[in-house]
Order: structure tokens, then C-alpha cells, then sequence
């Protein structure tokens, strides 16, 4: 089964999201005081039904693409960012809503690459910051033509 991105990326966060249920799992008397008993068996009960769900996805991917996203997803870092106040330890990252930054792209791709005719697009500085962004594509082009090429 062909998965595109962003597909992979929401699969990827319930594997995340397992992992951090695991963690509340192991600590179970700090969490369990918080959530009250009731709010921990709650918890309990929405783990086991997620591990189900991933149980079942699993199967229905394939070996090989569950494998992939096991793969991505220990290979990827995941971070959580206030949008009020960026990280200090990580200066080059700034809250900034995907819905602007996609509108900012969008104008970029209107303004630089309308009528384009680059051929070495991959050279192409626009190109390079879309994808190093992780803007998705404007448009499903062949590996060789600019899939921001308008």
C-alpha cells in the first residue's frame, strides 16, 4: 500500500503517541495520582484499544510499509515547540502556524516560478528552501521537471 507523506507523518504520530502512553505506563503511581483512579483506568482502557488500532494498521499496510514507518519513526526527532515562545536551546526554530508558512510558500511559488523555465531546477534556491522546509509539492511533476513549476 502507497503511502504519501503527510499519510506517514500522522502514522508516525500514533507511534509516537503510543510510545508516550508507554512512558505513563512505567510511571504509573505519578500518573495514576494525577488522572485519579477512575481518569487512570480511562487511560488504561484507551492504550489498549490504540494498540489495537496500531495492531490492526499494521496489518493492513503490509510488513514492509510497517517496517518503513517503524524505521521513520526511529530515525526522526520530534520536538513540541510552544507557539508563544520558541525554544532557546534551539535557535533556529521559530512558532510559526504551517498555515502561514504554506500561504508564504504559495506566494513564493507565484512570484518565482510561474513560467519558469529553469532546467537544473534542483540547483534552483527556491527549490532548495521549499524543500528543506518540507513544503509539499505544487503539483505531481515527473522527476525531471519542478514540482513548484507553475
Amino acid at each position: 500500500m502507497y503511502l504519501n507523506r503527510a499519510t506517514k507523518e500522522r502514522m508516525v504520530s500514533l507511534l509516537i503517541l503510543e510510545v508516550i502512553c508507554h512512558e505513563f505506563i512505567q510511571q504509573e503511581s505519578k500518573f495514576k495520582e494525577i488522572f485519579g483512579p477512575e481518569g487512570w483506568k480511562y487511560f488504561k482502557t484507551s492504550k489498549s484499544f490504540m494498540k489495537k488500532a496500531l495492531v490492526e494498521l499494521s496489518k493492513s499496510l503490509g510488513e514492509e510499509e510497517a517496517t518503513k514507518l517503524h524505521n521513520l519513526a526511529r530515525q526522526s526527532q520530534f520536538v513540541a515547540v510552544s507557539h508563544f515562545a520558541p525554544d532557546k536551546n534551539m535557535p533556529s526554530t521559530i512558532g510559526v502556524d504551517v498555515h502561514a508558512l504554506y500561504d508564504m510558500a504559495s506566494l513564493a511559488i507565484g512570484n518565482h516560478c510561474t513560467d519558469c523555465t529553469k532546467k537544473k531546477f534542483k540547483q534552483c534556491e527556491v527549490f532548495q528552501t521549499m524543500q528543506q522546509a518540507e513544503v509539499p509539492a505544487a503539483s505531481n511533476a515527473k522527476d525531471k521537471d519542478c514540482p513548484y513549476r507553475q
